[in-house]
């Protein structure tokens, strides 16, 4: 008895018995002709989407037929990647820090390297915090110094002038003035500051944020601010699903952020404008132009910041940027010119200038 071929027509082609395996193939091949340079990956991924399979499911069922509903969702996904729509445009979706994070056109796609910004962030923040500790112990000590001291000049100076209303009034004062000294750190700490306050501005899909908060040691209050409302819906989004706790601001920079934090990341908009033309399409027409353009030289959004941030900013209070290849130079300049201290500027993986940073060690 012979076994009946099926035959199906994928990407224009006509295949008999198109499994999983050959469909990935035939796709990788199809996307490589569309001039997509990760073409067996970005074949591979979109099989993950449209299958609802993980790779390791993939490869035990590669030689299995194609299910119809898959094989027509598959085809769709592949024309739309060489219609070079960005893959996270055609899937929904960007893991960053090893958080799924939901995408569209109106976020910048979380990009890999943006993920040493957020390691860096998560390092200032336990840094921060052991210093915010300390600072309380201090605080604690000297509020019980101080109240012993009282104490003690108050039972001085009462046994010495005696206790007539207007004396002890008068002795009272004096022991305020002694303990004035002992009680400076308290006041220099911010009295009731105990947790360590995190700003993400130009948030965009919220990855920044959301990731420290996630993934933060200790707790810590984080605020995202963008200017756009479209991508603070977004993220708003993705803080439910991933279940982080941060206040949203719909905000131009710091215009509706009243507060003080310590620590400011930000991934701003930094390309120069003649540069734009020059992007591949994915970025140019899948990311939102407001989020790519940084002004004649891409620094606008640096020297905004970077201006306006000591009135945002807790003494010893720190901002961390990713910035272009080419600016590291430029914006450590400005941060240094402005006030910042112990300015650094780090590297990426590929050896390229990639985050810059500095700290506020001036009293509000």
């Amino acid at each position: 008895m012979k076994t009946l071929t099926r035959t199906t027509t994928f990407l224009s082609e006509e295949v008999s018995e198109l499994t999983y395996r050959r469909a990935m193939e035939m796709a990788a091949s199809f996307l490589a002709k569309q001039g997509i340079e990760e073409a067996r990956t970005d074949a591979s991924l979109l099989m993950e989407y449209a299958s609802g399979m993980d790779r390791t499911h993939l490869i035990l069922e590669a030689n299995r037929p194609m299910d119809d509903a898959h094989q027509s969702l598959y085809e769709a996904a592949i024309r739309r990647r060489g219609e070079r729509i960005p893959l996270q445009h055609i899937t929904g979706e960007q893991e960053f820090m090893g958080l799924s994070f939901h995408v569209t056109k109106d976020v910048l796609i979380p990009r890999f390297d943006t993920e040493l910004l957020a390691e860096l962030a998560l390092e200032k923040v336990a840094e921060l915090q052991a210093r915010i500790n300390e600072n309380e112990a201090e605080a604690e000590v000297n509020e019980k110094l101080e109240s012993e001291i009282k104490a003690e000049v108050n039972e001085k100076l009462e046994s010495e002038t005696g206790t007539k209303p207007n004396v002890k009034a008068e002795n009272e004062d004096q022991a305020e003035a002694i303990v004035e000294k002992a009680s400076m750190s308290r006041r220099d700490n911010g009295g009731c500051h105990k947790i360590v306050q995190v700003l993400d501005l130009c948030t965009g899909s919220g990855c920044l944020g959301i990731s420290i908060k996630k993934l933060a040691a200790s707790d810590i209050k984080v605020t995202a601010s963008d200017i756009s409302e479209a991508a603070l819906e977004v993220a708003r989004g993705n803080a439910r699903t991933l279940g982080a706790e941060v206040e949203f601001v719909h905000s131009d920079l710091f215009q509706n952020l009243p507060g003080r934090y310590d620590l400011i990341v930000s991934n701003p908009p930094y390309i120069a404008t003649r540069e734009i033309l020059e992007l591949t399409k994915e970025v140019k027409e899948g990311d939102p132009m407001s989020a790519l353009d940084g002004g004649e030289d891409g620094l606008d959004f640096y020297r905004q910041i970077i201006e306006e941030a000591p009135a945002h900013l807790n003494a010893g209070g720190e901002i961390l940027f990713e910035i272009g290849y080419d600016q590291g130079e430029a914006v450590e300049d400005l941060l240094q010119k402005a006030g910042f201290t112990d300015t650094f500027v780090r590297k990426d993986l590929a050896g390229l200038d990639r985050i810059v940073g500095g700290k506020w060690c001036v009293e509000p």
